[in-house]
């Protein structure tokens, strides 16, 4: 495929225009839900607790997810999962009368999404040259951090009912149009064995283990996913009762963020040229927990709303950077198996930090979490920066794809 013709891509153009309506609906659900949990019980716990539903099937179902993704039409996954999600919204709406009710479907909900995300990942480098992964990665990036500008607020404005009604809208659209898309599966060896889920994980070591590279950006991005975790369970709180703002500068917040998102997307199509891919990365990851320091220095929330959108940029460029190095390091495959497996372990790790979280802010202070994040990233940085040299050229490994 060549460069001139990528925005001229049935395939390309459908993913996008898909993942921009799911996502859009889904980051206007994500704002609306822990305002009207916050704001009905009024306590950190239920926040956290929410947040450990929707994480839950994550650590148990990935790597199955994973296999699944390995072993069928990556495609048909997609659009079964949006179409599920699209049923549980509806159901949220009609059935979800008690809290109880809607930490239910909550968790059937994430279900859905735990399908869908190895299938996407690992369904772009049978669709796109490898050469192009990291601009298609930029693409697609650029995309869904526009849709989270506007998201999260329309989604501190709209009222709880609006917001999911909005959101199963969008993922019946987003279904429709990846029943559109042009896709032959790659040929399908030793399926029994891909679904068992221990020789799976071995498989996935083993390829981490033989590239130091791909290992040490494997630990980084762990590191990030217990910073990352900490704080969003805690930040609703953190506005109304440390800064005194009202609920509509949580959307404000995550606005910057995902505009500081859309700015970093931008640029890395320009500078992933330049740079290389892994100094980059570094680079991204430094900036990153630097933010995490700055923001309980400043109570103006000015200065806030620009921190958040330099660790929008910062981050990223994080993600562009680490899935187009683990689609090039990682067999095709085993993309499906590697993505399960990597999911499972950062939900794992997200959910730690989230219920750590909820427990200091209820008995201590939210302020303090946002030093640990900080300490957490740093810390992992220079231990990966002095066991190992992470900017040696990556030894990358042949993938079968369809190109």
């Amino acid at each position: 495929m060549k460069k001139t013709s990528l925005l001229r891509n049935k395939n390309l153009i459908l993913l996008l225009l898909g993942g921009f309506i799911s996502s859009l609906g889904t980051s206007i659900r994500m704002i609306a839900l822990p305002l009207y949990i916050f704001n009905k019980t009024g306590s950190y716990l239920s926040l956290t607790m929410m947040m450990v539903i929707l994480m839950g099937p994550s650590v148990i179902l990935a790597p199955y997810a994973g296999a699944i993704a390995d072993k069928f039409n990556r495609k048909k996954i997609m659009v079964i999962s949006d179409f599920y999600r699209a049923v549980i919204i509806l159901l949220i709406l009609f059935v979800a009368n008690s809290t109880a009710t809607l930490f239910l479907l909550c968790f059937l909900l994430s279900v859905g999404e735990v399908f869908f995300g190895p299938a996407y990942k690992s369904l772009y480098p049978e669709l796109f040259d490898k050469e192009i992964l990291g601009e298609v990665n930029t693409l697609f990036s650029i995309t869904l951090n526009f849709s989270y500008i506007v998201g999260p607020i329309i989604g501190g404005l709209l009222v709880f009912n609006k917001a999911l009604a909005f959101d199963g809208i969008s993922f019946l659209v987003s279904g429709l149009l990846l029943m559109f898309v042009s896709y032959k599966p790659a040929p399908k060896e030793n399926i029994h064995k891909q679904t068992k889920r221990f020789e799976g994980f071995l498989e996935v070591k083993s390829v981490i283990l033989e590239n130091p590279n791909l290992r040490n950006i494997i630990l980084l991005v762990l590191g990030l996913a217990f910073s990352f975790g900490l704080i969003p369970a805690i930040l609703p709180g953190y506005i109304s009762e440390v800064l005194k703002l009202p609920n509509v500068y949580y959307g404000y917040f995550l606005s910057a963020l995902t505009f500081g998102g859309l700015i970093g997307a931008t640029l890395s199509k320009f500078i992933i040229k330049k740079i290389e891919i892994e100094k980059l990365f570094n680079i991204a990851y430094i900036i990153y927990f630097l933010m995490f320091l700055l923001v309980p220095l400043s109570k103006d929330p000015t200065i806030i709303i620009g921190i958040f959108l330099i660790r929008g940029m910062a981050m990223t460029i994080l993600g562009i950077t680490s899935m187009t190095l683990e689609q090039k390091l990682v067999p095709g495959e085993l993309l499906g198996k590697f993505y399960g497996m990597l999911l499972s372990i950062q939900t794992l790790i997200g959910l730690f930090s989230r219920v750590i979280s909820g427990l200091v802010a209820e008995f201590s202070t939210s302020t303090i979490l946002f030093y640990i994040a900080f300490l957490i990233m740093f810390v992992t940085f220079i231990f990966v920066t002095f066991s190992s040299k992470l900017n040696r050229a990556p030894k990358e490994i042949p993938s079968n794809k369809i190109v």
